[in-house]
């Protein structure tokens, strides 16, 4: 779970996520090229996500091929949920401290 949670955590490894999403499969030239982001960085990215099982890996002579783990996506789709709903129980309550504070602010100014 705290591996899937921290490849979850980067905007890079989502973006890949999404490449690899519209796609079978894609080498990690290709994935470093349409992400602009250099190779290694873009290696590295990818073996964080083959930690947390997102993504599987097939070599291909000298390339090694990246795709989604759609098994491991499927099983994952909960806790998946699970995340996304805490973030933005969280992103609400920022917001709904900032507002309170706001309303406050306001009515100190206005004389309330």
């Amino acid at each position: 779970m705290r591996s899937f949670a921290r490849a979850l955590g980067s905007r890079t490894r989502l973006r890949a996520i999404g490449e690899l999403s519209e796609t079978t499969e894609l080498d990690v030239s290709e994935l470093s090229r349409r992400l602009n982001v250099s190779q290694p960085l873009m290696s590295w990215h990818l073996r964080r996500l083959r930690r947390a099982g997102l993504v599987r890996a097939r070599r291909e002579g000298r390339h090694v091929r990246y795709a989604l783990d759609l098994a491991t996506l499927r099983k994952r789709q909960e806790t998946l949920a699970e995340l996304i709903q805490t973030f933005l129980s969280q992103n609400h309550s920022i917001h709904s401290n900032r507002n309170r504070s706001t309303v406050k602010e306001t009515s100190n100014v206005v004389g309330g």
